[in-house]
């Protein structure tokens, strides 16, 4: 440690002194342990030519004596038997001189040659008393002699391979002293070179540090700057994957694919190398799309400008996606005009646009339909009730009463049709119950089968504790029948509807497939056939109020506008399958009851008896001729009423005269105050006042999701003079219970 301590506080001087000191002290350690390896690698040498030497001489004198024995063996002649016993002296001689002669030292230090030459005279003594009672001829006695050689041929192979490791030994030994030599003038020529260059070295320690100080200084600098790059390449990727886009740049002058990023495989289907091995990214764009994207290039490369476009690319492995392609056009050296670009997947939001423009639309010919029908129905109550008139004063067996049945019988039709559209448009009022979808499907089997024909087979099959729906019972029924008669005409040569029911539960992620579509418990309806089918640009439109694919004549195309806004209203959602030639498949989302009630088995309180009252009733209703009809309706029946055109007229009736014992009123009024409105106000004045209204559709607060809301009455029209009657004195009679009740 002293040494060390005065090594580094040393000057330049004193440190030359201790590098040549230390360089001398070396050299002498060097040429003392190389003499001592040189004295010790002779002796192991002669100690192994010795070995090698004396394991050679007994194996050539063993050949020797086998030969002797053979030629007994053939001959067994008294010439053979003595050349026989003067080989065996011989052999015998060779292993006990190595053992007990003058040079027996040098064979006793080599471990295992002892007791190996031992182990040989052993044998050799068995042998000699063989050899003493051998007599001529005596053959057999021969072969034992070469029987009783076999441990001495394992005893002298051992010595054999002895000699030859030593010999090899030897040799290498032999080499390896010519290489010292050399090597010991080498070392010591290194070593007095070492000193010397130690001596120069320590003159030159403090520049080197002073250079390793300023290398690593800079070397730190370099590392700093290649983090940084390489921070600012992992930003700046980490911005393009946030985007989900895929980089690429391209060389505008040719028109071929530079790179393109890894990101293209997940959006694409295409890895980056397919992309590149294309090179004319032209390649995978649809060829409708192809001439819009070079002449967009185009411009770009000779104005220098950005591009911006929409465009399809035929992925690998799906149909094919629309990409929105931003790029930025450079002009780099040499006059180059290369495009910077990203693209990004934007297939689900043309889904989405497309989707939106089909509700917008479905929408818009909802609204028309809707308003359409609600004016028609106007109309035909008029019709309607005056053709009801007619029957009742012509004779029933006049030449009239036949045309006033065949009015009666067209206007029904044309309620039928509206009331088709009002379903499509959603604004049917609808009265939703818990209804076991079961039990209805079952009470129209015999229905259904009439109706199919005997040409197709129908099969049910009702899923296994199947929940009660919040639907209406009677449009239900009147979907099934639908989509029923629709799977009929789709197979004119017959085949098998199967009408299918199974719970279903849609969570968040199953919900937002579904347009509109409410997390929650399900009703599933499902009419599948074996039809014809539609292809998808059919199916598309299928739910299109007037769109049909039956002959002229044969069909008013609102069937499936009709389950399409009848499932809507009801919080629904419905699903159409069809592929050409193999049938379709419909499926209505109807919401689950949490309640037990069931709709049903309602009673039908229509019939051809009109009851009749003398109560006083307040009517309201914007449409003259409608408003006149059913004043006339209700005085016919006996009832006192008084009408009004509005609301507020109504209003100021009820100030004057409180003595109303129902409030008759339209629900959608033509400037100033609603049905519901009206009938909040009247509440406010008369308590219990019972309200009536009457609608061709419920499109307002009252029934702004299309549902009765609970203790509220609705008459749809057109109505008849019976349905009326039937209404008006069911309301008026529970009135009077109540009250009776009350006192």
């Amino acid at each position: 440690m002293n040494a060390v301590a005065g090594w580094l506080k040393a000057s330049a001087k004193n440190r030359t002194t201790w590098v040549l000191a230390t360089g001398l002290t070396l050299v002498t350690l060097v040429l003392a342990f190389v003499l001592w390896q040189n004295k010790e690698r002779e002796i192991n040498v002669e100690l192994l030519r010795t070995n090698a030497w004396v394991a050679w001489q007994v194996e050539k004198e063993y050949l020797r004596f086998l030969l002797a024995v053979d030629h007994f063996e053939h001959h067994g002649g008294d010439g053979e038997l003595r050349d026989l016993m003067l080989r065996f002296e011989i052999l015998y001689s060779r292993p006990t001189v190595a053992l007990y002669g003058p040079e027996s030292s040098l064979i006793r230090s080599v471990q295992g040659v002892p007791e190996t030459f031992a182990r040989l005279l052993s044998v050799l003594d068995e042998i000699e008393a063989k050899l003493n009672t051998l007599a001529p001829g005596d053959t057999e006695a021969a072969k034992q002699i070469r029987h009783a050689l076999k441990p001495f041929e394992s005893a002298l192979t051992e010595v054999s391979m002895s000699a030859s490791r030593g010999e090899v030994a030897r040799q290498l030994n032999e080499r390896l002293d010519k290489l010292q030599v050399t090597s010991t003038w080498l070392l010591i020529s290194l070593v007095g070179t070492a000193s010397a260059l130690l001596t120069f070295l320590s003159f030159e320690a403090a520049r080197s540090r002073r250079l390793a100080e300023w290398e690593g200084e800079q070397r730190r600098k370099v590392d700093e700057a290649n983090r940084a790059l390489q921070q600012s390449e992992a930003r700046y990727r980490h911005l393009v994957e946030s985007t989900g886009a895929v980089p690429y740049t391209l060389d505008l002058s040719l028109g071929m694919l530079d790179y393109i990023g890894p990101q293209a495989e997940k959006i694409l289907s295409y890895t980056s190398e397919e992309c590149r091995s294309c090179r004319d990214w032209n390649g995978y764009v649809v060829a409708e799309e192809a001439a819009k994207l070079s002449a967009a290039r185009g411009r770009a490369a000779q104005d220098l400008v950005d591009a911006e476009l929409e465009y399809r690319i035929a992925v690998a492995a799906n149909n094919p996606i629309w990409v929105r392609d931003t790029m930025k056009t450079v002009c780099e050296a040499g006059g180059r005009v290369t495009g910077y670009g990203l693209l990004f997947d934007i297939t689900g939001s043309k889904r989405q646009e497309q989707a939106l423009a089909t509700a917008q639309k479905m929408e818009a010919v909802g609204q028309l339909t809707g308003g359409v029908a609600h004016d028609f129905n106007n109309l035909l109550t008029i019709i309607l009730g005056n053709a009801d008139a007619l029957a009742e004063r012509l004779p029933s067996k006049g030449q009239l009463q036949p045309l006033a049945q065949l009015i009666k019988l067209a206007a029904k039709r044309g309620a039928e049709l509206t009331n088709r559209l009002l379903a499509f448009s959603r604004r049917q009022t609808l009265d939703p119950n818990a209804t076991d979808v079961i039990r209805l499907i079952c009470g129209m089997d015999e229905l259904l089968r009439r109706a199919l024909g005997e040409h197709v087979e129908m099969a049910f099959v009702p899923g296994d504790g199947l929940w009660k729906a919040l639907v209406d019972a009677a449009q239900l029924e009147s979907a099934v029948l639908n989509l029923c008669l629709n799977a009929r005409d789709a197979m004119p040569e017959g085949g098998r509807l199967t009408i299918s029911t199974m719970n279903i539960h849609f969570d968040q992620e199953m919900g937002a497939r579904y347009d509109d579509l409410v997390p929650g418990r399900y009703v599933m309806v499902a009419v599948s056939d074996t039809g014809t089918g539609m292809d998808e640009k059919t199916s598309a439109h299928a739910f299109e109020p007037f769109f049909t694919t039956k002959e002229v004549g044969r069909g008013s195309g609102l069937g499936l506008s009709m389950v399409y806004g009848f499932v809507k209203q009801s919080k629904g959602h419905v699903k159409i399958y069809s592929e050409l030639g193999h049938g379709t498949t419909v499926r209505l989302y109807l919401p689950h009851a949490p309640g037990d009630a069931d709709d049903l088995e309602k009673p039908d309180d229509s019939g051809s008896f009109a009851p009749k009252g003398s109560e006083k009733v307040l009517l309201v209703e914007d449409d003259d001729m409608v408003r006149n009809h059913a004043q006339d309706q209700l005085r016919s029946l006996g009832y006192h009423v008084v009408s009004v055109p509005s609301g507020s007229e109504a209003l100021e009736v009820l100030k004057r005269e409180d003595a109303f014992d129902l409030l008759f009123t339209d629900v959608v009024m033509r400037g100033g105050m609603s049905g519901p409105q009206l009938a909040d106000e009247a509440k406010r004045l008369c308590p219990d006042l019972p309200v009536l209204f009457t609608s061709g559709y419920a499109e307002d607060t009252a029934f702004r999701d299309g549902s009765l809301d609970c203790g509220l009455q609705l008459l749809p029209k057109p109505y008849r003079k019976q349905d009326l009657a039937a209404k008006v004195r069911s309301i008026l009679d529970d009135w009077q219970k109540r009250n009776l009740g009350r006192k």
